[in-house]
């Protein structure tokens, strides 16, 4: 019976081992299965940012994309609005990146991420690429909450010689500003017979729907131009910009070597043009070139190519590079600005898009 019985006890140990393995195995392959799904899923977002097939369809994956390319990259996802004409976009994120298309005031865009103050967006359908921050603005409360205020905007411009600006919907209002004919303003919507608008960058305002058109005022047509309408850029220091296509006309300031103008057209060797936005005039052709060149090395600058940022307000920014130079805006503390380059220590630099002047150099940083 002793004998019978160890057998038998080793037999009801072996059949329980055999048990035991057989639930490790089972729970083993349950936890396996358990996972896969995880697995899968994580084998669907991993990307290859050199294979655009892996991009297709795909939002999410797209995204990850950008993120493995330019890992120091800041999401924003958000709505932006376009805040100046001829916003160039550009393949990278640089000005050495290729313009792709082109913008103008109040376009929509959606802003995916910002890197070195650049904004990844899409511009149309299923059509992306790189807008410098500065000229994108986020709406966040456009308009006064007023339920009576119907939104129109858009683009209008100013008929009449001269139109108030005032801080409020009505003739009691203050006047705050003062906007020439053909001014463009951004109407953000109307009241009781007013607009409210944005008059120039960061600053609104009330103006009477009078005197505002939606329709685009085409200098070509109203002046009798022979159409150009291109960028050129000033070949000699110290231009003068006019009132008139004639040497009678005013000389309303002096342009600096390398300036870029918007040319609409010619008429008896004079150019019509804008040379920045909102302000136009009169310069001899003659000294206007539309050949893309090199300011560093048509100015005689030193190199620096980067983005520096203001580090007071009210810092001016000029056409020459001295405090003779005028004054074209004033830019405020912590504003980037794209500098080409030093020279007498001022520098050159981007201060809208297609636009130019000078910066004294102690009042910038590169940290």
């Amino acid at each position: 019976m002793k004998k019978g019985g160890s057998k038998m006890k080793k037999l009801n140990l072996a059949v329980v081992l055999i048990v035991a393995v057989s639930l490790i195995i089972s729970f083993s392959f349950a936890g396996i299965a358990s996972k896969s799904p995880e697995t899968n899923k994580l084998k669907q977002v991993v990307v290859n940012p050199t294979d655009p097939n892996s991009l297709k369809n795909d939002k999410t994956l797209e995204d990850k994309a950008i993120k493995n390319i330019a890992p120091g990259i800041k999401e924003i996802e958000e709505k932006g609005y376009v805040r100046v004409n001829n916003l160039n976009v550009r393949s990278m994120g640089s000005m050495k990146g290729k313009i792709i298309s082109s913008l103008d005031k109040g376009r929509e865009i959606y802003v995916y991420d910002e890197e070195d103050g650049w904004y990844y967006a899409e511009y149309a359908k299923d059509k992306k690429g790189w807008v410098y921050g500065k000229y994108v603005e986020f709406r966040k409360n456009p308009m006064p909450n007023d339920p009576e205020l119907t939104k129109i905007e858009k683009n209008g411009y100013v008929t009449p010689i001269s139109l108030n600006v005032r801080n409020l919907g009505s003739m009691k209002g203050k006047i705050i500003g003062s906007l020439k004919e053909g001014s463009r303003v951004y109407v953000f919507g109307v009241k009781d017979g007013w607009y409210y608008v944005e008059y120039v960058k960061g600053k609104k305002g009330w103006v009477s729907d009078m005197f505002i058109v939606f329709k685009d005022i085409d200098p070509v047509v109203e002046l009798g131009l022979k159409e150009i309408e291109k960028t050129g850029y000033v070949t000699v220091n110290n231009l003068n910009l006019r009132s008139l296509g004639s040497m009678k006309g005013k000389v309303l300031m002096d342009l600096d070597k390398q300036t870029p103008l918007y040319v609409y057209g010619e008429k008896n060797g004079w150019y019509y043009v804008e040379f920045v936005e909102h302000a136009y005039g009169w310069v001899y052709s003659k000294y206007v070139s539309f050949k893309v060149s090199d300011p560093v090395k048509d100015l005689g600058l030193k190199r620096i190519e980067k983005l520096g940022t203001a580090t007071v307000n009210n810092l001016n920014v000029r056409s020459l590079g001295s405090m003779k130079g005028e004054i074209y805006i004033s830019i405020d503390k912590g504003e980037r600005l794209y500098v080409f380059g030093e020279k007498n220590d001022w520098y050159y630099v981007q201060f809208f898009e297609d636009a130019y002047g000078w910066i004294y150099g102690k009042y910038m940083t590169f940290k």
